[in-house]
C-alpha cells in the first residue's frame, strides 16, 4: 500500500502537518475548463506577486508551509538584530517614509554598489599618479603636461578622498570656482572627465578589470557654450620685420618654420634639422614630438623653402630653447610688433593656406588638425589680398649676404 493510500490515523505527522492548512498563504481549488481540479497559491511577498499552481492538494499545501515557515523566520531574523541596529532599522524606515516607493533595500544596494566595493581603490591623488604613469608613453608630451597639471589642480581639492565619493555638484562648484573663461573651464572639465573614464576602465597589472568607481560624475556636469574666437595673427608686414630681426637672437629657421609651415611650437622645440629633407621638400613630424602623438609629413613650400635655404644643417636642433620666451619677446619689440597674438605663426599660416588654396582638408593635413577643426577657426579672418602678399614674400640674397625683403612682396 502507498503513503497516499494510508488511513489518516497511520500517516507520517509531517503529512498531517501539510493537510493543515496555514493561515497564511491561502490556498485556493479551481476548476479548469477540461473538468479537472488546480490548487493555486496567489499571494504578495515583500511586494511581489507570488503565484503559482499545483495539481494536488498536498503539494500546494506544503508549499504554502514552507513559505509560512520562511516569514517566520524573517521576522525572528529581525527580533535577533542587536537593539542598536532595530534602532538604526526603524530611524531609516522614518526618512523614507517621504518617499512611499523607496525601499531600505534598494538603499543598501546602491551604496553597496557605488561605495563599499570601492573601499580598496586609491585616494584621487594616489590614482592620478598610477594615471600619469600609463598614459605617459601614449600621449604627447604636451598632451601629458596639460593634463598631469590639470589634474594636479583637482587633486588639490579633492586629493585625499576616493574616485566613488565624489559627487557631480561639487564638480561643478569647483569648476565655476576655478575660472570665470567658458573656454577654460571647457577645457578643465573634459580633463576631468577623461580622468574619471580612466578611473571607471582600471585594471590591474594582470589585466584584471577592477574599477575605481562606477560612474563619471565629471560627465554629469552642466557643459557651457564655448564661442570660437577668433584666431589672431600676423600681417605680411609683420612678418617681414620678425624675419629681418630674427638672426639677432638666432630665431630665423624657429619663426620660418612655425609661420610659413604651420608646426606647433612644442614641435618647433623639440624638431630636429635631420627631420626636413630638401630634395624631397618635406618635414617629417615623428609621433614623439607632435601633440597627437601620430606621424605625419609637412610639405616644405615654395615660400619656407626660400626663407630656410640659408640656415641648412644636416642635425641639430632647430631652435635653442634656452631662454627662448624672452628672446622671442626682445625679438617683438625690435621687430615693432605692438601685439603678439597667440600661437601668431600657426594661426597666420592656418588662415592664410585656406585663403589661398580653399582646401580645409590639405591645410589640417599640413597642421594635424582636422578639416572641421581648420574650417571653424580660420574661414572668418584675413583676406585673398593679404594671404597672396604672404605667400609672395621672398629673400633676396645681397652681396653682404643679408636677406633683404622683396619690397613688390610686401606691397602686393
Amino acid at each position: 500500500m502507498s503513503t497516499d493510500q494510508m488511513p489518516d490515523q497511520q500517516q507520517p505527522k509531517q503529512h498531517a502537518k501539510v493537510l493543515r492548512r496555514p493561515s497564511w498563504p491561502k490556498v485556493v481549488a479551481r476548476k479548469l475548463p477540461s473538468g479537472n481540479k488546480t490548487f493555486k497559491i496567489d499571494v504578495m511577498v515583500d511586494g511581489k506577486r507570488v503565484f503559482q499552481s499545483f495539481k494536488t492538494q498536498g503539494e500546494a499545501v506544503e508549499h504554502a508551509w514552507q513559505m509560512f515557515e520562511d516569514r517566520k523566520e524573517q521576522g525572528k531574523a529581525a527580533f535577533d538584530l542587536p537593539h542598536t541596529q532595530r534602532v538604526e532599522a526603524a530611524d531609516c524606515f522614518k526618512r523614507l517614509a517621504s518617499y512611499p516607493t523607496a525601499k531600505l533595500t534598494d538603499a543598501v544596494e546602491y551604496y553597496i554598489d557605488r561605495k563599499l566595493r570601492f573601499v580598496e581603490s586609491p585616494t584621487i591623488a594616489a590614482g592620478i599618479e598610477t594615471k600619469l604613469t600609463e598614459i605617459e608613453s601614449r600621449v604627447s608630451h604636451l598632451t601629458y603636461a596639460n593634463l598631469r597639471w590639470r589634474w594636479n589642480r583637482f587633486a588639490k581639492k579633492f586629493g585625499q578622498r576616493k574616485f566613488s565619493e565624489i559627487e557631480p555638484g561639487e564638480i561643478s562648484v569647483w569648476l565655476d570656482s576655478l575660472t570665470k573663461h567658458a573656454r577654460s573651464r571647457h577645457n578643465f572639465r573634459r580633463a576631468i572627465v577623461r580622468l574619471f573614464n580612466l578611473a571607471k576602465a582600471n585594471t590591474t597589472a594582470d589585466g584584471r578589470v577592477a574599477p575605481w568607481c562606477k560612474e563619471n560624475p565629471a560627465q554629469e556636469c552642466q557643459r557651457v557654450k564655448c564661442s570660437v574666437p577668433e584666431p589672431g595673427i600676423l600681417t605680411p608686414a609683420e612678418v617681414v620685420a620678425l624675419i629681418t630681426h630674427a638672426d639677432t637672437y638666432k630665431l630665423a629657421p624657429y619663426i620660418i618654420l612655425g609661420t610659413f609651415c604651420g608646426l606647433r611650437v612644442s614641435e618647433l622645440q623639440r624638431l630636429d634639422w635631420s627631420a626636413i629633407d630638401f630634395a624631397d621638400r618635406t618635414i617629417k613630424i615623428d609621433p614623439e614630438i607632435t601633440k597627437t602623438a601620430s606621424r605625419r609629413v609637412v610639405d616644405l613650400n615654395d615660400a619656407a623653402a626660400a626663407w630656410l635655404a640659408p640656415y641648412v644643417k644636416k642635425s641639430g636642433p632647430i631652435v635653442d630653447t634656452d631662454a627662448l620666451r624672452e628672446r622671442l619677446q626682445e625679438l617683438r619689440f625690435l621687430a615693432g610688433l605692438k601685439r603678439w597674438p597667440n600661437n601668431a605663426m600657426r594661426h597666420s599660416f592656418g588662415t592664410y593656406a585656406l585663403r589661398a588654396w580653399q582646401d580645409a582638408a590639405k591645410v589640417a593635413m599640413q597642421m594635424g588638425n582636422s578639416a572641421r577643426v581648420c574650417e571653424t577657426h580660420y574661414n572668418k579672418t584675413g583676406t585673398k589680398a593679404a594671404a597672396a602678399a604672404f605667400w609672395a614674400l621672398r629673400p633676396a640674397a645681397a652681396s653682404d649676404n643679408k636677406i633683404i625683403i622683396m619690397p613688390q612682396a610686401v606691397n602686393e
